[in-house]
């Protein structure tokens, strides 16, 4: 929670995060054990909700819920949801329905995404006025082609992958670009020379600072 009302303090204009499902509860962690990210250990799946909250997430935090996140974003920025976890496509966009029922106007600066190609069909069937990101790897053509037949808002690319070509063709068929993750000062040029539409970052200041320098210059 702390890193992302850093996001929010250095002027991001959007958060990722990772969700998995435990016990009806969807909860925001990236690995499926909780070793790297905790001072705990196992499966995340070996545990209840309860015990997986008791868990030091660094400074005496507790892995996040969806629903803590949603409230502490409250709108101001986008939200980037990754499911993580295959098979719970509907419970994640039902869960983002039933929490934005109050303010549905914030529903269209969600963006869903999976690497699972069956999860992302899913949501694409599912998502309402919530946007779809199409998460791949490598495959830049089937990742492309899936775009334009689930009617996706962006494709989310690698940064190895970076091809300005590529990024040109899905600009042609009105698809944005995001590229993950880039944090070096020279890749984030990179980017921005390539025109890719946004990155994904572990360092959101360095990204905010390279677009104010930018604007800087041009005035």
């Amino acid at each position: 929670m702390r890193s992302i009302e850093f996001a929010l303090e250095a002027g991001a204009d959007a958060v990722e995060i990772d969700v998995r499902l435990l016990e009806a509860t969807i909860i925001v962690l990236h690995d499926d054990t909780v070793d790297r990210t905790t001072a705990g250990s196992g499966h995340y799946k070996t545990m209840s909700v309860d015990e997986l909250r008791s868990l030091d997430a660094g400074g005496g935090q507790r892995i996040p819920l969806l629903q803590e996140v949603v409230d502490l974003i409250d709108g101001q920025i986008d939200l980037n949801v990754e499911v993580k976890e295959p098979g719970i496509a509907g419970q994640v966009v039902d869960a983002l329905l039933d929490m934005t029922s109050s303010r549905p106007q914030w529903r269209s600066q969600i963006l869903l995404s999976s690497f699972d190609e069956a999860t992302t069909y899913q949501l694409a069937t599912k998502r309402g006025e919530m946007r779809l990101g199409i998460l791949y790897e490598d495959d830049f053509d089937n990742a492309l082609a899936r775009a334009k037949t689930l009617g996706a808002y962006s494709l989310h690319m690698s940064l190895r992958s970076l091809d300005s070509d590529d990024i040109a063709r899905a600009h042609q068929r009105h698809i944005a670009v995001f590229v993950y993750t880039v944090n070096e000062q020279a890749d984030i040029l990179r980017c921005a020379e390539a025109r890719v539409d946004g990155v994904f970052s572990d360092y959101p200041d360095r990204v905010v600072a390279f677009n104010r320098g930018l604007l800087t210059n041009r005035d």
